[in-house]
This record gives C-alpha cells, structure tokens and sequence, in this order.
C-alpha cells in the first residue's frame, strides 16, 4: 500500500515489471519469497501474510452495509467477499441455478440466480432481513459463467418491488461490453442500481484499475461524505468531488492510465484484441471437446476455458482430482506455461485463458499441446 496507494509511487522497475507479470506477493511466487525475505531481515517477524487491498474495501463496506443476522443473497460467492460478509454478522445464501452444480448441464447462463429462491426467502424473513443481492457476471466459483440480462431483469424488479439493493459485478467479463455483438450481455443494465468491471483483468491497463457506475450516486454521497469546514468549497455544488465518492480522501489518479491504454490502442484497436482473445477461447474448447481423454467443464462463453484430463483408465472421482492436481504442478514447475485451478461441483478443474495482451493462436496452440503431452505421459 506503501508504493502503489500512498500517492508516493515508489516503484522500482522491477517491482512494475513483477506486478506487469502477475507475479505479485502471494504465497508461491517468487515476490513473495523476496517480500518474506526483506520483511524478515528489517521487521524481524517470523511469519508473513500477504493481503490483498481489495479485500481490505470488502471488509469495510461489509461492516457498514450488513447488520448482524441480515441475509446476503448471491450467485455462489467469491471466498472472501463470503468470508467479510459473515465476519460482519451476515449470512450468506447461495442462489444459484441448480444447473450451475452440474458440469454436464450446458445450461447458457449457469451463473443465473434462481428467482423462486429469492421469492422465498424475502417471504421468509421479510425484505428488511436481506441487506442486499449480489451478482457476479461470470461466476469464478461455476467457471466463469454468465448471468443473462433476463435474469438481471428479473432480479431488478424483485429487488424494485421490495426495495433491496442489487449489485452487479461484471468482473474481468465487462470489458467484452466493448464490443457492439456482446452488448446483449448488458441489455437492461440500467436497472441494476451499480455495475463495476476491472479493466485491469482484461482492458490491458496496469493494476489496479475498476470502473464503477451507480444509477443513484445520492447513495454513495450519503454513505461516505464528510464535510469539515477545512474541506468546503465555493465548486462543491458545481463538480463531482470523488473525494466523498468512496472510504479514501484522497487516491491515485487511475483514470489517466486507462485514458493511456484507449488513447494507445483506440476503440477498434481494444476490440480487435477482445474479439480475438473469444476467438482463442472458442478454437481451443473445440480442441479439447475432440480430444478423446480430456474434457471441457463448463461452457466457454468467451475466452476461459474450464476442463480436466480424463484418462480412459477408470478412476474414482478422488483419484481423478488428484490426477488433476498432480497435473497442474507439473506444467506450472516446467517453467512453460502458468495455469490455474478451480473446482466445479466438488471437482479439481484446469483453467486456460487467453486474456495477454498480446496474446497470438499459436502460443495458445503450444500451450494446450504442452498440456496433453505432459498429461498423457503421467502413470495413472
């Protein structure tokens, strides 16, 4: 927080480089092993975990918007937005499709909240026991998939009808929204009452940067301004003051860099590595979908690709998982290639995506060959 949001901005080239490449200090990377080392050598402390900002704002906000029993309504959850909600007093209730459990099911939109769920619980408890409804537009926990406008629509006039809350979170999906031919994924929006994307998970911009739109900023004014004589003045009527926009009175200028990336690329330039990446994303599923002894594990609505290595060797669905397992700290060791891990109903999953800002076919192509190469020569 020091160098990157204290305004001091005293990151060396290779700390850039390091954040640029994803490798920052969490557990495992090699920046953590150098963060864990110099605090060591200076602090003396014998044990270092490393946090992330944003889950600082989650706890926060939760503590303000959450009373102590309120139930908290989701499609599924990510584990410490959950984690602050409950350490708040709150209770989580999953609403997701049932679909959503089913790696199978190639229900569209498996990340869909189910509206009878929601019905019942406000007759339950009552509207003022749901502090608010929220929705991730591609679920991390069911794969990244989707939620469909309908749904929103739907989840909008509920939450109109007894005034509750509704949040979307179009995490690193949003930045599709640049292209004309996925607008239909935002139809209807304007009933939500805030929207947020990263445009540092798929907008090429530098961390940290998220785009967030309100229907009413009266809400956030309300909640966050604070008006000492020292901080008045004549314009306060006249501007928006983003000081009373959010927790911080003061924050780095993150629109700049973002205003650098389309001034860099242009709109067309963005959509053309957009539309690209879905095209990667889509080539490399029908891939793996013919390959006899893998499987996809969910849809692949635009460029991340969920799927497992299924030998033909019978194996329990334990003994699978860990094959899985086994299989990703090979390739992730070869110093090759860097994937992820999720689980989908219970299930060990392998997670592929081409969001790189340059990222080509043929890098993709050799990736996935690594992968069978190295999944095929393992003793089952």
């Amino acid at each position: 927080d020091l160098l990157t949001d204290s305004g001091t901005s005293a990151m060396s080239d290779r700390q850039w480089a390091g954040m640029m490449l994803g490798d920052e200090a969490y557990a495992g990377s090699r920046n953590f092993y150098n963060l864990e080392e110099a605090i060591q050598t200076y602090y003396g402390y014998r044990h270092i975990l490393p946090t992330h900002q944003g889950r600082g704002a989650e706890h926060l906000i939760s503590r303000v918007a959450i009373k102590p029993g309120q139930y908290l309504l989701g499609n599924m959850y990510f584990t410490t937005t959950r984690l602050h909600q409950e350490m708040a007093g709150g209770i989580f209730v999953d609403v997701i499709i049932d679909e959503a459990h089913d790696p199978a099911n190639l229900h569209p939109f498996k990340g869909n909240i189910d509206l009878g769920k929601v019905e019942q619980l406000i007759a339950t408890h009552g509207a003022a026991a749901i502090a608010y409804i929220s929705l991730a537009g591609t679920v991390n926990m069911a794969g990244g998939q989707p939620v469909s406008m309908a749904n929103i629509r739907a989840a909008s006039e509920i939450c109109r009808r007894h005034g509750v809350f509704l949040h979307v979170d179009a995490a690193y999906a949003g930045a599709a929204l640049l292209l004309p031919e996925m607008r239909g994924l935002i139809e209807g929006i304007e009933q939500a009452d805030s929207l947020v994307f990263n445009p540092h998970k798929w907008m090429f911009t530098n961390f940290d940067c998220t785009a967030y739109f309100v229907r009413n900023k009266s809400s956030l004014l309300r909640s966050f301004s604070i008006l000492p004589e020292y901080l008045k003045t004549p314009e306060d009527q006249l501007v928006n003051n983003y000081r009373d926009w959010g927790i911080p009175l003061g924050r780095r200028f993150r629109a700049l860099k973002l205003w650098f990336v389309i001034r860099t690329y242009g709109v067309e330039g963005l959509q053309g590595k957009i539309r690209s990446h879905i095209e990667y994303g889509q080539r490399l599923a029908a891939v793996i979908a013919a390959a006899p002894d893998f499987e996809l594990m969910a849809p692949v609505s635009l460029n991340l690709v969920c799927f497992r290595y299924r030998p033909q060797a019978a194996l329990s669905p334990e003994d699978l998982d860990r094959l899985n397992e086994q299989l990703l700290l090979r390739l992730n060791a070869s110093g090759r290639i860097l994937l992820t891990q999720t689980r989908l109903s219970g299930r060990y999953v392998l997670r592929m995506v081409a969001g790189q800002t340059d990222a080509i076919w043929e890098e993709m192509e050799k990736g996935w060959q690594l992968v069978a190469e190295m999944a095929r020569g393992m003793e089952v």
